[in-house]
């Protein structure tokens, strides 16, 4: 083992190893064969370093036969775990990035209609003996004219500024989501909210959006309707009673917000 041990002796005056494994002679041709060999080396020395420890490279040319066979295969197998690795990290950030894009609308980013429904049935089930999951249905007034007078990509940019809006909105409000529900349909869910107070975030709405100056629009207006809703009723029911309160919104004036009557 002098080979082995001279880069230690180099690094202190104290140096030893413990070698353990398995040996057996060829009886054909009278050599040894490794198996598993494992060397542990120490090296100890007293005081400070006279220098810097300098870079210390083994010289490993000497292994031949199935010691060099070895060698290889564990620098194969490290390799070969390394990419394993990094495979399946990037296997989870691709995961990652097909979740958000299962529940999220791809041009305004919030939730999708069937991420948004599954937030709103596990809402109603979390107060299921209250009055106190609320809706708001919000549909924007006359906004096919805006796609036809000034393009889609106008259009776009002014859906995406709608939802900042109705984020922004509902941020102070614990749990509270917003979802595409379709075009320029949304919906908003307020949790351990009342149907009183949700009328009141969306009278604020209805005025920040009327007041709002957009890119090239300048200016719109939306439609809402307003419910609240318990899990023990049918949710076909809430849906149907928030639609026609907001149907109602749109076919007397539109710009204005109606509380659904039960």
């Amino acid at each position: 083992m002098d080979v082995e041990m001279m880069p230690f002796q180099e690094i202190a005056p104290t140096a030893g190893f413990h070698t353990w494994g398995e040996v057996k002679r060829d009886p054909s041709n009278g050599n040894v064969i490794e198996y598993n060999i494992t060397l542990m080396s120490i090296a100890m020395r007293e005081g400070e370093p006279k220098s810097a420890p300098k870079e210390v490279k083994v010289d490993d040319s000497v292994l031949k036969g199935q010691a060099s066979l070895i060698k290889r295969l564990t620098k194969l197998v490290y390799a070969t775990t390394t990419e394993l690795q990094k495979a399946y990290q990037d296997l989870g950030k691709l995961n990652d990035r097909l979740v958000i894009m299962a529940e999220h609308d791809g041009l305004t980013c919030v939730y999708n209609r069937t991420k948004i429904e599954h937030l709103i049935d596990a809402c109603l089930d979390a107060y299921a003996d209250t009055d106190n999951t609320s809706l708001i249905m919000l549909d924007i007034d006359h906004f096919k004219s805006v796609n036809d007078t000034y393009g889609h990509d106008i259009g776009d940019v002014t859906l995406k500024t709608v939802v900042k809006l109705m984020s922004d909105a509902v941020q102070d409000i614990e749990g509270s989501a917003v979802g595409r529900w379709g075009g320029e349909e949304f919906m908003v869910l307020l949790p351990d909210t009342d149907e009183a107070k949700a009328h009141e975030v969306a009278e604020a709405l209805r005025v920040n959006i009327e007041q709002y100056e957009f890119e090239e629009v300048k200016h719109l207006t939306a439609s809402m309707g307003v419910t609240a809703g318990n899990g023990t009723e049918d949710r076909k029911g809430i849906y149907t009673r928030i639609d026609d309160a907001l149907y109602e919104a749109k076919e007397t004036g539109r710009n204005k917000v109606v509380l659904a009557s039960k």
